[in-house]
């Protein structure tokens, strides 16, 4: 929800900062930190398991919701984007985590089922930001709402890193039986032994990531970052170019998550009946760029058919890919995997969202052209992989 809740709260942020760039504003702050970290930290969970780093982590989104409070209760947007920066430190490398404990805890067989729930459970969040943060028009309890889930978040967490038998660090960290629990110095010098040995056999892993691995990459991330700066500007771009209510489209925009939400549900029931997902994933982005050229061409009576192809195409392309991915990387990286695809989708996007505003300001429309492109050569790496490496 706290990922949505800009797009969500668009215009009483807005009217609250007194700033109509502050939707780019405030994406573009958390996207740039995110570059970053989710390498730094998905290398780290490989290292050291995601029992020990997603505690952390969750700390850092519950702080960033404090800042977020704070910032809108003195009606200061320097303190809001501060926790808007802060969750791109911590919140945005939850998906890492979530793909280690995956990779770790569930059979190879039932990885595309467990993506497709954890990326409905992502959608759900985005999807009750725009229904629910909306209806109370105050912004300091809705984020309140918000930092109440995530505390949730953290005592879940919490027990699985404290009760959990596939506790990651006590299997990446393993320490010989003969040393006495006593002997605290030769204990920590065998922890330091073994991080460092587990370090480095993590970066000779990365090292040698095939090629097909990267084409994949490079599929994902130009897929999603066009979308994410899509999904950034639609109540706003929507609303502009065919005139209408921003009430109005955010209902159609519920319709979109609720759309990807409902295919992700449905996927992770039948997928393992499904021998080959990589058909799932292309067709989603085949309706993506559908709905770029509803975009483009349509007229407010398109609306819910741009909302609807969007859903329907993300559903299906995000529900496989991450599966795809880590198969191509191996279940050793489930983390780096994952980690390195959404770090460069961030770059993209800290690149794409001034682009897309500078057309914006000429044109609104004229932003399909740009998310169409993006959409096609990512059609393109993406059958590439397929026809060579995965299969037909």
């Amino acid at each position: 929800m706290f990922n949505a809740s800009v797009n969500a709260m668009s215009p009483q942020l807005k009217a609250m900062f007194n700033d109509d760039n502050f939707n780019n504003l405030s994406y573009t702050i958390t996207a740039i930190p995110s570059i970053f970290s989710l390498i730094i930290v998905s290398i780290l969970i490989d290292t050291v398991g995601s029992g020990i780093v997603m505690p952390i982590l969750q700390i850092f989104n519950i702080l960033a919701t404090t800042l977020c409070i704070v910032g809108a209760q003195k009606q200061d947007k320097t303190i809001f984007l501060a926790g808007r920066c802060i969750f791109g430190l911590g919140g945005e490398t939850a998906y890492s985590g979530q793909s280690k404990l995956i990779v770790q805890i569930i059979s190879k067989q039932f990885h595309p089922i467990a993506y497709a729930i954890a990326m409905a459970g992502m959608i759900a969040g985005e999807m009750l930001a725009v229904l629910l943060l909306p209806i109370n028009s105050n912004v300091v309890s809705s984020y309140e709402l918000i930092i109440g889930l995530q505390i949730f978040g953290f005592l879940c967490i919490i027990f699985y890193s404290l009760y959990s038998p596939y506790f990651e660090s006590r299997q990446q960290i393993p320490l010989k039986t003969e040393i006495i629990a006593s002997d605290q110095a030769e204990n920590q010098q065998q922890q330091a032994i073994s991080f460092k040995q587990n370090l480095k056999n993590t970066f000779i892993q990365i090292k040698s990531l095939s090629i097909w691995y990267w084409f994949m990459a490079i599929s994902r991330i130009l897929c999603t970052a066009s979308s994410k700066v899509y999904d950034s500007r639609s109540v706003n771009s929507l609303a502009s170019i065919f005139g209408l209510p921003t009430s109005t489209v955010k209902r159609n925009i519920v319709y979109q998550s609720a759309s990807a939400g409902i295919i992700l549900v449905l996927l992770s029931l039948i997928q393992f009946k499904v021998k080959k997902i990589q058909h799932i994933a292309f067709s989603g982005q085949l309706l993506i760029v559908l709905s770029m050229l509803f975009f483009i061409f349509g007229n407010k009576n398109y609306l819910l058919a741009i909302c609807l192809t969007t859903g329907i195409g993300l559903g299906l392309s995000i529900s496989t890919t991450n599966s795809l991915i880590v198969d191509l990387a191996g279940q050793k990286l489930g983390a780096s995997a994952v980690g390195f695809v959404y770090s460069f989708r961030f770059l993209a996007i800290t690149i794409l969202t001034p682009i897309a505003q500078s057309i914006a300001n000429h044109n609104q429309r004229n932003n399909g052209w740009l998310y169409f492109a993006l959409q096609v050569v990512s059609i393109i790496f993406l059958g590439v992989t397929i026809i060579m490496k995965i299969g037909m």
